[in-house]
């Protein structure tokens, strides 16, 4: 289960990321 908390944590990571980038 822990994987799957890991996988929202890391795509909020990359829309913050990609926000940045625009």
């Amino acid at each position: 289960i822990i994987t799957l908390l890991t996988v929202g944590l890391v795509y909020e990571w990359l829309q913050g990321g990609l926000e940045w980038a625009e």
